[in-house]
């Protein structure tokens, strides 16, 4: 679905773009920053795409633009819920492939001690202890999946583990 050194393959934008805007009217740049928030500022697409797409989208006739001081806010018409509504799969696929990629990358950034404005120095935890509970949560959340009986288990198991590291 995506190309290489590219985050969005051909036409993703546009129903991305579509979709945003069918959850309520926005300006381009509130489009910009939804994209680098369900990507936990992994992927930020430039102005330069953007608005491109913005015009696409109304010369199409699927948004329209409405004067909001200097800026423009874009609404979605009946044709662009039309198109939206026969892609709707695709889209929802595209915000999907999105969001996973922030909660890894939200993963990574948290595995690194990082907040959202860049390295903490004052993490509660080591990295390594983090990323161990990380790992500890996967591998419950695996099991569970597999057997929900297991849960009474793994509680007995963290609460032994829990007493084992006070006593360390």
């Amino acid at each position: 679905m995506f190309r290489i050194g590219r985050m969005l393959a051909q036409g993703d934008l546009k129903l991305l773009a579509l979709s945003l805007i069918a959850e309520q009217p926005r300006h381009g740049y509130e489009i910009i920053k939804l994209i680098e928030e369900k990507t936990a500022g992994w992927y930020s697409p430039s102005p330069g795409v953007v608005y491109p797409t913005l015009t696409f989208l109304e010369e199409a006739g699927y948004v329209t633009a409405e004067a909001d001081g200097s800026k423009k806010r874009y609404a979605i018409t009946e044709e662009g819920k039309a198109y939206l509504a026969e892609n709707r799969d695709f889209a929802d696929a595209i915000i999907g492939r999105l969001s996973e990629i922030g909660l890894k990358m939200g993963r990574v950034k948290k595995w690194m001690g990082w907040s959202e404005s860049g390295p903490s120095h004052g993490a509660e935890l080591p990295r390594l202890v983090e990323a161990a509970l990380e790992n500890l949560r996967d591998v419950s959340r695996e099991k569970l999946e597999q057997n929900r009986g297991a849960e009474t288990r793994i509680v007995e198991i963290l609460a032994r583990v829990a007493n084992d590291i006070r006593e360390a």
